[in-house]
């Protein structure tokens, strides 16, 4: 959820450096991959240091990092400096989602806790976010990274409260000759499979497709595409809180009910755009998302053997890292483009070609004959460009002009400088084309 805090501005980082697009799609999307690499060295970690030493250390190298960020103005150092964010936030998750597995031995303990977990997490993402976000709407932009000096006073609160875990030699012993018998199971990683996935799909479209979806469908502007989040983060705050109540309810059903759900809501924001779909239903789907990411975490616990709790935490957290990375990488401003691009191509396509004996030109084909040319032709030049015209897939020469990498980070740079556009719907469209009509008939007389 740290990560929350440069997400309104990640537009603003492309215009930053747009001659460096590789380096800002590492500083958007890095981090995570970095969380997956970290996540899972942590159990190698805490069987040989204290837990506590190791959340603290890893806790200091993400304060780094973030406070650190954009100390210098240039794109390789703020990689460098996202790299130490990941991995901070690679080990404190896993060690996080450990400590619960150490303290709590209750199913149901483990779950309400995993809740009050994921719950603290949305609170603390959704103040950075809309601490982000104001900054962002004044144009100042890389002043968010002052927004991680907040991780000081939690970092003296860790060093103060979190209780001490010592690894016991004797015991880790123990478990790692146990571990050599005692496998995760297939259940585990059939869950976790499916939770990849869901990871993407949800993630994507409560952190960043909800927005655009309100600005396509012509929803409302950027207040309401805050008001829908903001709605959504409070709402999933209280869900974190009652998790323990859901999932004591549910029991192992409540990954169903929780995939059902977001399926329905998915197709329900498809087939019935409006505000109130934006709103309720989005909040809905949002909250899928919240309940499965405990679901994970907690369930886990109970379906492998003990000795492998570390692992699971690490590789429950790797997990999330890999989605959330996946997430970052189909939301690329430039790959949206593209893909747009090659969209159009394909509707022109599925849509069919006019066959009369205007396209057929027989006439011309014999008037110009065999060896003849049809580029000076009149009738090529009405349809030269009748059946699809490419923007960024023209054809290039080699060492000519720019790159269709630099090509697209350009447009997709042009679109973020612009921002959102908010067409007229089609009734006050009519009732301006009504009211000209008036003025034109007014000045005819």
């Amino acid at each position: 959820m740290a990560d929350l805090a440069i997400t309104p501005v990640i537009g603003m980082i492309y215009g930053y450096y747009p001659d460096h697009t590789s380096a800002v799609n590492y500083i958007v999307s890095g981090p995570m991959l970095v969380l997956v690499a970290a996540s899972l060295i942590t159990p190698l970690l805490t069987r040989r240091f204290n837990k506590k030493t190791v959340f603290i250390a890893a806790a200091v190298i993400f304060s780094i990092g973030a406070i650190f960020g954009a100390a210098a103005d240039d794109p390789l150092y703020i990689c460098f400096t996202r790299t130490l964010v990941g991995i901070g936030e690679g080990v404190i998750n896993a060690v996080g989602i450990a400590y619960i597995a150490d303290l709590y031995e209750n199913a149901q303990d483990r779950n309400k806790i995993t809740g009050f977990y994921n719950a603290a997490q949305s609170l603390m993402g959704m103040i950075l976010s809309y601490a982000a976000g104001m900054l962002a709407a004044n144009g100042i932009g890389m002043e968010v990274y002052k927004l991680y000096w907040l991780s000081i006073p939690m970092l003296i609160l860790v060093i103060l409260f979190l209780p001490s875990v010592k690894p016991n030699t004797q015991v880790a012993a123990a478990k790692e000759e146990k571990k050599a018998k005692e496998a995760i199971g297939w259940r585990y990683w059939y869950m976790s499979a499916i939770f990849f996935i869901a990871n993407i799909l949800l993630g994507a479209t409560i952190l960043y497709y909800l927005s655009s979806y309100i600005f396509e469908n012509n929803l409302g502007d950027s207040s309401f595409a805050g008001l829908s989040t903001a709605v959504k983060s409070v709402v999933g705050i209280l869900i974190g809180i009652v998790y323990g109540v859901i999932a004591k309810k549910l029991g192992r059903w409540t990954s169903t009910v929780s995939y059902a759900i977001a399926g329905i809501t998915l197709l329900l924001l498809i087939w019935f755009p409006g505000q109130a779909t934006a709103l309720v239903i989005g909040t809905i789907c949002g909250l899928t998302y919240k309940v499965l990411m405990s679901y994970n975490y907690g369930h886990g616990f109970s379906i492998v053997p003990a000795s492998r709790a570390d692992d699971v935490s690490s590789i429950t957290t790797a997990v999330y890292g890999l989605g959330c990375y996946e997430e970052g990488m189909l939301l690329r401003p430039s790959d949206l483009i593209f893909a747009n691009e090659v969209i159009g191509y394909l509707e022109t396509l599925v849509k069919g070609f006019p066959v009369d004996q205007d396209t057929l030109a027989e006439d011309l084909i014999d008037e110009v004959g065999p060896g003849g040319t049809y580029l000076m032709e009149e009738h090529t030049m009405e349809h030269l460009y009748s059946f699809w015209t490419p923007d960024k897939l023209a054809p290039r020469k080699l060492g000519e002009g720019v790159s269709l990498e630099q090509d697209l980070a350009e447009a997709a740079l042009a679109i973020i400088e612009k921002g959102p556009r908010h067409p007229l719907s089609p009734g006050k469209q009519q009732a301006i084309d009504a009211l000209m009509e008036k003025v034109r008939a007014r000045s005819k007389k």
